[in-house]
């Protein structure tokens, strides 16, 4: 049991952690045009898709109230999982043993490696405007997210 709690506790201390888009992953919002905001982040190899939609949430949210609107909407969202594989090399030793030679190989392992990412264009609303049905509060996804991923 212990194992499994140190080699969980070591798989999340790799995984991306939130932050301006990296070499490692990350996420980024950039405005569109006046309220529509498209939000990017992708993760490495340790991370889950789970924390990516998280850190595409938290960043609309913290996108919109740092721009004065109250609530979102995504208007598009779609994700993605870019698959890495790479090998390790097979290492073969041999002795010669006078009249015979005697080898042994070992290693050659191959790795792959998804990394998830997920793009969204949200629609933001101040509190004088219509809006549709279903809305984000800016405030609420910020405050339950960032406690989970702000340091």
């Amino acid at each position: 049991m212990k194992r499994w709690v140190l080699l969980s506790l070591l798989l999340t201390s790799c995984a991306t952690p939130y932050q301006e888009s990296g070499f490692t992953g990350g996420v980024i919002s950039r405005e569109l045009n006046e309220g529509l905001f498209e939000v990017i982040a992708n993760g490495n190899g340790y991370t889950s898709s789970a924390r990516i939609r998280d850190f595409t949430m938290l960043k609309a949210a913290e996108t919109c109230l740092a721009e004065g609107y109250e609530s979102f909407t995504p208007v598009e969202q779609e994700t993605s999982v870019r698959t890495q594989t790479f090998s390790t090399p097979r290492q073969t030793t041999c002795n010669d043993l006078g009249s015979t030679v005697s080898c042994q190989s070992s290693g050659g392992s191959v790795h792959t490696f998804r990394k998830p990412g997920r793009h969204m264009v949200v629609k933001m609303f101040k509190a004088d405007e219509p809006m549709p049905d279903i809305t984000y509060s800016c405030r609420t996804i910020y405050d339950n997210l960032a406690s989970i991923y702000i340091e």
